[in-house]
Order: structure tokens, then C-alpha cells, then sequence
């Protein structure tokens, strides 16, 4: 039993509120992904290092739109003027994320 009840009907209700924007903040999403230097950076040097990077770019590609989709979300149901944490920081967490997947010594990201 919960002390306080309505905490939990409040964060059922944003967690609702979040998922039900979420389709629709995919478009802003690409958006920002398309402007962003960084991950044009990191697809690009990407696909001088991965060999088989077109292969698992469309999953790679899907993953940062939802990741991305869902900050978007979250300052609109908020009505906040911009994302919860700074593009780059979402983006750089989604890049951690992918670099921990692939085989050790297959991207060198950050290295000249």
C-alpha cells in the first residue's frame, strides 16, 4: 500500500502523457538530428571505420530518432521551450550506447 497514492496516479498520468506525444516527436527529432554536427560526426567517421556500418545504420538511425523522440516528449508534455538535458548530451549517451555494442576496437571514435 502506498502512503501517498496520488503520486503514483501522477506519474502514471506523465509517463501516459509522454508515450501519447511521442509519435508525434519524431519529426522533431529527425529534425534535430539532421542539424546536428555531432552526429553527422559520428555517422560519418562511423562509416570510415565500421566496414558493415550500412548494414546496422538503419537500426542505429531508428534508435537515435526514438531516444531523441522521447526528450522531445518530455519538453512538450512539460511545455518546455527546449529539450529536458542538452542535445548533445542525449546524443554523446546514445553514441556510449551504440560504441558499448560493437566489438572491441572496431570504432575508434575520437581519435584523428
Amino acid at each position: 500500500m502506498l502512503v501517498y497514492p496520488c503520486d503514483k496516479c501522477e506519474l502514471k498520468e506523465h509517463t501516459r502523457l509522454i508515450l501519447d506525444a511521442l509519435d508525434d516527436s519524431a519529426a522533431a527529432a529527425i529534425r534535430l538530428l539532421d542539424d546536428s554536427p555531432l552526429y553527422a560526426l559520428f555517422c560519418g567517421k562511423a562509416a570510415e571505420t565500421v566496414e558493415w556500418w550500412d548494414e546496422i545504420f538503419p537500426l542505429v538511425e531508428a534508435y537515435f530518432v526514438r531516444m531523441v523522440s522521447v526528450y522531445v516528449a518530455i519538453a512538450t508534455v512539460e511545455h518546455r521551450p527546449t529539450l529536458s538535458y542538452p542535445t548533445s548530451s542525449v546524443l554523446g549517451a546514445c553514441m556510449l550506447r551504440i560504441l558499448d555494442a560493437l566489438p572491441p576496437g572496431v570504432f575508434t571514435y575520437g581519435e584523428q
